[in-house]
């Protein structure tokens, strides 16, 4: 995880990282104001490194993620068992920020590994 603190967001908003970090908090204050934004610059960020930044959005995730402040890490798990070949998907815990496709039209991805 590379962290980014609060005073250098608004410079991670105008590269292509802006969709992938998440909110670095370790007081995680969002939680009590439900009012988050993408890449909200009143919290640090976090760049993960590593796949769990490819994962798509999902409304019914097969993986959950929290964070551990202490170690800088994403403990990242699956919440049921992922076949092979099948996308592992996150809810991103964030208003979402882009249109959505219905997950029941879209084309099943497959795993590039």
């Amino acid at each position: 995880m590379i962290v980014v603190p609060q005073k250098e967001v608004d410079l991670l908003r105008v590269t292509v990282l802006f969709n992938y970090v998440f909110e670095w908090d370790s007081e995680e204050r969002y939680k009590r104001t439900r009012d988050l934004v993408q890449c909200d610059g009143r919290y640090g960020q976090g760049v993960a490194l590593g796949l769990i930044s490819l994962c798509n959005h999902s409304e019914s995730p097969n993986s959950d993620y929290e964070f551990d402040y202490e170690n800088d890490v994403i403990v990242w798990r699956a919440l049921r068992n992922i076949g092979p070949g099948e996308e592992v998907t996150l809810h991103y815990k964030v208003p979402i920020w882009f249109e959505m496709l219905d997950e029941r039209e879209a084309e099943p991805q497959k795993a590039l590994v």
